[in-house]
């Protein structure tokens, strides 16, 4: 078997990038993102959030990705309440619940693999929006660095977990 020339890496965001994948909502975060909007907040709301936070992080150990805009909607239903709009809600909290810090060795070993001409894609699991991790990203001068990102928010599944963080592509 030849030589196998790796043009495109694959990596993963907690664990590769960072320490871990960023810290997840829970309901009293939602609670504080509604004072911060100054928006009425529904009694139980925040007991609701995390019980249905429990059940999605369950079926993501099967493998099922459960947007957080469709978690908050099913807790104001399950209180009852008028849905505020949720994309306004979500950006909110997701400012609020900072998102992991990206090891500096990490952020070296993705600039010397992107200046060694290597297309670089980013496919990790996670409930926060593609704007946010972009903005990770950006913060450790990595905005440029990755031809795709591949979220599990965004494609709405989850991305198969590997043995290894880190997979070369012959391309």
């Amino acid at each position: 078997m030849g030589e196998l020339t790796v043009s495109a890496v694959a990596l993963d965001f907690g664990g590769t990038l960072s320490s871990s994948p960023g810290a997840s909502p829970h309901g009293r975060d939602v609670v504080a993102a509604l004072e911060c909007l100054d928006w009425p907040c529904p009694t139980g709301l925040d007991d609701a959030v995390d019980s249905l936070r429990t059940n999605a992080q369950s079926a993501y150990r099967r493998g099922v990705h459960t947007p957080w805009e469709s978690i908050l909607a099913a807790a104001w239903l399950q209180v009852d309440a008028v849905l505020p709009d949720m994309a306004v809600v979500a950006e909110v909290l997701w400012r609020m619940v900072p998102d992991a810090v990206i090891d500096p060795r990490s952020a070296q070993a993705v600039r010397e693999l992107r200046r060694s001409g290597r297309r670089l894609v980013l496919a990790c699991n996670t409930q926060r929006p593609i704007a946010h991790r972009r903005r990770t990203l950006a913060a450790a001068e990595l905005a440029d660095c990755f031809d795709a990102l591949v979220l599990s928010s965004e494609i709405g599944t989850c991305v198969p977990q590997l043995s290894v963080d880190i997979v070369g592509v012959a391309v």
